[in-house]
């Protein structure tokens, strides 16, 4: 299904509530909504069997890249990068935005 967060088109799986976000949008996104969001947590590690789940891309049906997130959150996700989309489980998304951000961004300068 057709969806949208902070005005960002995705797509939604209405049976298990997961999230196919294009690749293109998906750190703006995620700045986007943090910027509404009080506070942080910190989330709990990821359940490393998801690593060897296979995912067909819903596009291309060609098996998605499984692979731990480099960024905050500490989530597994998959990815299309001839389709350039990212999926999420239900509540990964929220993770990363809650999850306390150790960018680039925040890194001392180097001297």
């Amino acid at each position: 299904m057709q969806a949208s967060i902070a005005k960002v088109r995705i797509q939604y799986c209405t049976q298990c509530r997961g999230m196919l976000i294009p690749m293109g949008v998906f750190l703006a996104l995620v700045d986007e909504l943090r910027a509404g969001q009080p506070g942080s947590l910190i989330p709990p590690p990821p359940d490393p069997t998801e690593l060897r789940r296979m995912l067909p891309c819903p596009h291309c049906h060609k098996p998605m890249v499984t692979h731990y997130y480099s960024g905050a959150g500490n989530v597994i996700l998959e990815d299309c990068e001839d389709c350039e989309l990212n999926w999420l489980d239900h509540g990964k998304l929220m993770r990363i935005v809650r999850a306390p951000d150790h960018s680039y961004r925040d890194a001392e300068p180097m001297v």
